[in-house]
């Protein structure tokens, strides 16, 4: 999958593509919406998807395709390793 043929396709199937094919890495929050992070693997680099979902209508209301890894830093926030001592 590229971002291009992914964003050819309509809203209704690249939420049935992400539903059924990718692979869930994390979510975080964002005002009253819950974010969730996957990856569509690739050619080259694949996919990652973002699904804004409304918390209060528990619906996802819109969702944003990327290809570079800088948007990931987000999430970094929510990362906590364990303490090696």
């Amino acid at each position: 999958m590229t971002l291009y043929t992914f964003n050819l396709l309509p809203y209704e199937r690249q939420l049935v593509l992400v539903a059924d094919t990718a692979t869930f890495l994390a979510t975080r929050w964002q005002q009253q919406e819950a974010v969730k992070l996957y990856f569509l693997p690739g050619i080259d680099t694949g996919v990652f998807v973002e699904l804004y979902y409304d918390a209060a209508g528990q619906e996802v209301v819109r969702l944003k395709a990327f290809t570079s890894t800088a948007p990931l830093t987000d999430y970094a926030v929510d990362v906590r390793l364990p303490d090696l001592e």
